[in-house]
Protein backbone atom coordinates (compact mmCIF):
# COMPACT_ATOMS: atom_id res chain seq x y z
CA UNK A 1 0.00 0.00 0.00
CA UNK A 2 1.13 3.82 -0.59
CA UNK A 3 0.04 6.80 0.03
CA UNK A 4 0.97 8.63 -2.80
CA UNK A 5 -0.22 7.25 -6.31
CA UNK A 6 2.71 8.88 -8.40
CA UNK A 7 5.53 6.57 -7.42
CA UNK A 8 3.12 4.11 -9.56
CA UNK A 9 4.40 3.05 -12.89
CA UNK A 10 0.92 2.21 -14.10
CA UNK A 11 -2.12 3.21 -12.16
CA UNK A 12 -5.77 1.64 -12.32
CA UNK A 13 -8.82 3.24 -10.51
CA UNK A 14 -11.17 1.42 -8.54
CA UNK A 15 -14.97 2.18 -9.61
CA UNK A 16 -16.23 0.70 -6.09
CA UNK A 17 -16.13 1.65 -2.87
CA UNK A 18 -13.12 -0.72 -1.27
CA UNK A 19 -11.24 0.07 1.76
CA UNK A 20 -8.82 -1.56 4.19
CA UNK A 21 -9.09 -1.84 8.26
CA UNK A 22 -5.86 -0.65 9.84
CA UNK A 23 -4.31 -2.07 13.16
CA UNK A 24 -6.69 0.56 15.07
CA UNK A 25 -9.91 -0.70 13.33
CA UNK A 26 -10.13 2.36 11.30
CA UNK A 27 -11.15 1.97 7.55
CA UNK A 28 -9.47 3.94 5.07
CA UNK A 29 -10.39 3.87 1.46
CA UNK A 30 -8.27 2.63 -1.49
CA UNK A 31 -8.95 4.80 -4.20
CA UNK A 32 -6.68 2.06 -7.10
CA UNK A 33 -4.01 0.37 -7.80
CA UNK A 34 -0.82 -0.12 -9.56
CA UNK A 35 2.93 -1.58 -10.17
CA UNK A 36 6.10 -0.32 -9.12
CA UNK A 37 9.48 -1.17 -9.94
CA UNK A 38 12.49 -0.70 -7.54
CA UNK A 39 15.06 1.87 -9.08
CA UNK A 40 18.98 1.04 -9.55
CA UNK A 41 21.12 0.89 -7.83
CA UNK A 42 18.71 -1.35 -6.20
CA UNK A 43 18.18 -4.57 -7.91
CA UNK A 44 15.13 -4.81 -10.38
CA UNK A 45 12.00 -6.08 -8.58
CA UNK A 46 8.46 -5.06 -8.73
CA UNK A 47 6.18 -4.47 -6.19
CA UNK A 48 2.73 -5.78 -8.10
CA UNK A 49 -1.04 -4.65 -7.36
CA UNK A 50 0.00 -1.99 -5.31
CA UNK A 51 -2.76 -0.31 -3.41
CA UNK A 52 -2.87 3.17 -3.17
CA UNK A 53 -4.36 4.63 0.28
CA UNK A 54 -3.65 8.28 0.53
CA UNK A 55 -4.96 8.60 4.43
CA UNK A 56 -2.63 5.48 5.05
CA UNK A 57 0.90 6.58 7.78
CA UNK A 58 3.22 4.63 6.44
CA UNK A 59 3.84 2.42 3.00
CA UNK A 60 3.69 -1.05 3.31
CA UNK A 61 4.43 -3.88 1.39
CA UNK A 62 3.18 -7.30 1.75
CA UNK A 63 6.31 -9.85 2.08
CA UNK A 64 4.31 -12.76 1.11
CA UNK A 65 3.38 -10.80 -2.14
CA UNK A 66 6.54 -9.81 -2.73
CA UNK A 67 8.69 -13.05 -2.53
CA UNK A 68 6.17 -15.08 -4.79
CA UNK A 69 5.85 -11.89 -7.20
CA UNK A 70 9.40 -12.13 -7.44
CA UNK A 71 11.43 -15.38 -6.41
CA UNK A 72 12.70 -14.14 -3.66
CA UNK A 73 13.23 -14.85 -0.07
CA UNK A 74 13.15 -12.59 2.66
CA UNK A 75 15.48 -13.15 6.07
CA UNK A 76 15.36 -11.02 8.88
CA UNK A 77 17.31 -10.23 12.02
CA UNK A 78 17.66 -7.72 14.58
CA UNK A 79 19.59 -5.20 12.53
CA UNK A 80 17.67 -5.53 9.19
CA UNK A 81 16.73 -8.07 6.45
CA UNK A 82 18.44 -9.39 3.50
CA UNK A 83 16.59 -10.52 -0.09
CA UNK A 84 18.13 -13.45 -1.88
CA UNK A 85 17.20 -14.62 -5.07
CA UNK A 86 15.34 -17.99 -4.58
CA UNK A 87 16.97 -19.93 -7.72
CA UNK A 88 20.58 -19.29 -6.63
CA UNK A 89 20.81 -17.93 -2.91
CA UNK A 90 22.92 -14.93 -4.36
CA UNK A 91 21.82 -11.92 -2.04
CA UNK A 92 20.41 -9.15 -4.44
CA UNK A 93 20.41 -6.32 -1.47
CA UNK A 94 20.71 -6.04 2.45
CA UNK A 95 18.69 -3.00 4.63
CA UNK A 96 18.99 -1.93 8.07
CA UNK A 97 16.18 -1.53 10.13
CA UNK A 98 15.16 2.16 11.30
CA UNK A 99 13.63 2.04 14.39
CA UNK A 100 11.17 -0.61 14.83
CA UNK A 101 10.32 -0.69 11.03
CA UNK A 102 12.13 -2.88 8.20
CA UNK A 103 12.25 -0.10 4.94
CA UNK A 104 12.39 -1.39 1.39
CA UNK A 105 13.17 1.64 -0.13
CA UNK A 106 16.05 3.70 1.12
CA UNK A 107 15.79 7.19 2.50
CA UNK A 108 18.53 8.85 0.99
CA UNK A 109 20.80 7.34 -1.87
CA UNK A 110 23.67 6.25 0.39
CA UNK A 111 22.17 4.10 2.02
CA UNK A 112 21.68 1.65 -1.15
CA UNK A 113 25.52 0.64 -0.25
CA UNK A 114 26.24 -1.49 2.14
CA UNK A 115 25.87 -1.10 6.05
CA UNK A 116 28.69 0.33 7.74
CA UNK A 117 27.40 -0.91 11.37
CA UNK A 118 28.43 -3.99 10.61
CA UNK A 119 31.64 -3.44 9.35
CA UNK A 120 34.24 -6.32 10.87
CA UNK A 121 36.34 -5.60 13.94
CA UNK A 122 39.15 -7.49 15.09
CA UNK A 123 38.52 -10.65 17.40
CA UNK A 124 40.75 -9.10 20.13
CA UNK A 125 38.17 -5.99 19.36
CA UNK A 126 35.25 -8.53 20.35
CA UNK A 127 36.77 -10.49 23.01
CA UNK A 128 37.47 -7.10 24.93
CA UNK A 129 33.57 -6.09 24.35
CA UNK A 130 32.25 -9.07 25.14
CA UNK A 131 33.85 -9.11 28.55
CA UNK A 132 36.74 -11.80 27.74
CA UNK A 133 34.51 -14.96 26.63
CA UNK A 134 36.43 -18.14 26.50
CA UNK A 135 37.07 -19.98 22.92
CA UNK A 136 34.13 -22.01 22.88
CA UNK A 137 31.94 -19.01 23.40
CA UNK A 138 33.30 -16.73 21.40
CA UNK A 139 33.08 -19.88 18.59
CA UNK A 140 29.40 -20.42 19.08
CA UNK A 141 28.99 -16.34 18.31
CA UNK A 142 30.93 -16.50 15.39
CA UNK A 143 29.04 -19.85 13.93
CA UNK A 144 25.71 -18.02 14.62
CA UNK A 145 26.62 -14.50 12.52
CA UNK A 146 26.10 -12.87 16.10
CA UNK A 147 29.82 -11.55 15.25
CA UNK A 148 31.72 -11.25 12.75
CA UNK A 149 36.09 -10.73 12.44
CA UNK A 150 38.55 -10.76 10.58
CA UNK A 151 40.20 -13.76 11.98
CA UNK A 152 40.32 -16.01 15.76
CA UNK A 153 42.17 -14.59 18.14
CA UNK A 154 44.84 -16.84 19.55
CA UNK A 155 46.92 -13.73 21.60
CA UNK A 156 47.39 -13.69 24.98
CA UNK A 157 44.95 -11.77 27.46
CA UNK A 158 46.13 -10.45 30.62
CA UNK A 159 43.15 -9.74 31.95
CA UNK A 160 41.74 -12.93 31.63
CA UNK A 161 45.23 -14.72 32.95
CA UNK A 162 44.77 -12.56 36.41
CA UNK A 163 41.26 -13.60 36.37
CA UNK A 164 42.02 -17.16 36.36
CA UNK A 165 44.15 -16.73 39.45
CA UNK A 166 41.86 -17.01 42.23
CA UNK A 167 44.55 -17.98 45.15
CA UNK A 168 46.58 -14.77 44.16
CA UNK A 169 43.99 -12.39 43.94
CA UNK A 170 42.37 -13.59 47.89
CA UNK A 171 46.08 -13.52 48.96
CA UNK A 172 46.66 -10.26 47.90
CA UNK A 173 43.43 -8.94 48.84
CA UNK A 174 44.01 -10.35 52.61
CA UNK A 175 47.69 -9.31 52.38
CA UNK A 176 46.64 -5.33 51.23
CA UNK A 177 43.78 -5.45 54.00
CA UNK A 178 46.35 -6.27 56.63
CA UNK A 179 48.67 -3.73 55.62
CA UNK A 180 45.94 -0.95 55.84
CA UNK A 181 45.20 -2.34 60.08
Amino acid sequence: MTLNAGTLSSYFNLSTNNKVIVANGTEIPILGYGVKQLQPPLPPLLLNNVLHAPHIIKNLVSVRKFTSDNNVSVEFDRFGFIIKDMQTGKPLMRRNSLGELYPLLPMHQTEAVAPQALTTVSASTWHNRLGHPGPTIFSVLRNNNFISCRSVSNKFCHSCQLGKHKKSTIFFIYFFYMLSI
